[in-house]
């Protein structure tokens, strides 16, 4: 059974996790920050490794990981089988085009804080101490369960911390919180240019805001399935 932390607790290692982040030599260098890079928050701070494969077949396993070492079966062209070392995210080899680059992002951080939460809480989440020996993530959700949920949430709030958030409105010139938004809104441009500076989905954005309050009320359209509407726990 793992860990159970609150909404609190996952906000203040999401924001340890930024902090680091941000001490990283890539980082510094960088004259402004607009977006977390979880690829290189996970190869440079977490030493772990990404690695881009077809998981299955029917495409819907997003991302897969392993705090131990085992084999598994992928339906890669040039391969059958994928040793996990334990410290490698797998992702899904059709989320590499730029325009899933929101997907992407969130399934490699997503990934990435199944051993954030194994690194401070070894004894819930080591090798063994989880019935699941493999941990995938699917788009569909089927998977949920609390540690899939506590994931979601810190990955959202490591790459959208508050900060980057507000920021990004000033940037695209978004004065003040938005009443409502969906495709035919007025600041649904202003929306649209926030998510590429986020390198973010829209759908994960307009959650994240909403639950900084930062948004009343949305209605967008998810393309792979649902609406998102107030209140909705999106997936990625």
């Amino acid at each position: 059974m793992s860990r159970y932390l609150s909404y609190a607790q996952l906000d203040t290692i999401a924001g340890r996790v930024v902090r680091a982040y941000r001490k990283l030599p890539e980082v510094q260098a960088a004259r402004v920050v607009h977006s977390v890079d979880p690829q290189l928050l996970l190869t440079k701070l977490l030493g772990l490794s990404v690695a881009f494969r077809h998981i299955s077949w029917d495409g819907e396993t997003l991302g897969m990981t392993s705090y131990e070492e085992l084999e598994i079966e992928i339906f890669d062209k040039e391969e059958e089988f994928f040793s996990f070392d334990g410290k490698t995210v797998l992702i899904e080899k059709n989320l590499l085009p730029e325009n899933q680059t929101g997907r992407r992002n969130f399934t490699i951080m997503h990934e990435g804080c199944h051993h954030v939460l194994r690194m401070l809480y070894p004894r819930d989440y080591a090798a063994g101490a989880n019935a699941r020996r493999v941990l995938r993530y699917r788009s569909t959700g089927e998977t949920w369960s609390r540690e899939e949920w506590q994931v979601d949430r810190l990955t959202s709030s490591i790459l959208m911390p508050r900060e980057l958030v507000e920021q990004a409105m000033i940037r695209v010139g978004q004065r003040g919180r938005i009443k409502w938004l969906c495709p035919d809104s007025e600041a649904y441009g202003r929306f649209c240019g926030m998510s590429e500076l986020l390198g973010v989905s829209k759908q994960a954005l307009c959650i994240r805001m909403m639950g900084m309050g930062l948004i009343e009320e949305a209605e967008l359209y998810r393309p792979y399935g649902v609406d998102v509407l107030a209140g909705d726990d999106f997936d990625g």
